[in-house]
């Protein structure tokens, strides 16, 4: 049986470019970037649940550290409407740089 989380999580897919199907790690879909190593998997559904459950009662800024194509911190940003400092060593290249800004708008 898997764990399902009861906790809710705004369905922010529309905003970035995903592999279809998804990939499934142990029960659960992991969305990823088809373009940029796609069986390197962003936060699951479940996982985003309880980072907004966390956003939703922390205000303030936010620092992302490892925000890769911005995942976490459109979430981030979508529960919190505050700023969000996204630190990641991948966003110097232009390529993902370009990507993250396409997927945060």
């Amino acid at each position: 049986m898997n764990y399902r989380s009861n906790l809710t999580a705004p369905d922010l897919r529309s905003h970035f470019r995903l592999k279809d199907p998804p990939k499934l790690i142990m029960g659960h879909d992991a969305p990823s970037d088809p373009d940029y190593d796609p069986e390197c998997t962003f936060w699951t559904m479940d996982e985003i649940a309880i980072l907004c459950a966390v956003a939703g009662q922390v205000r303030g800024w936010w620092v992302d550290i490892g925000c890769r194509l911005g995942w976490t911190s459109k979430h981030i940003n979508w529960m919190t409407n505050a700023p969000v400092s996204c630190v990641d060593p991948e966003l110097h290249l232009s390529v993902f740089r370009d990507r993250f800004q396409e997927n945060v708008g």
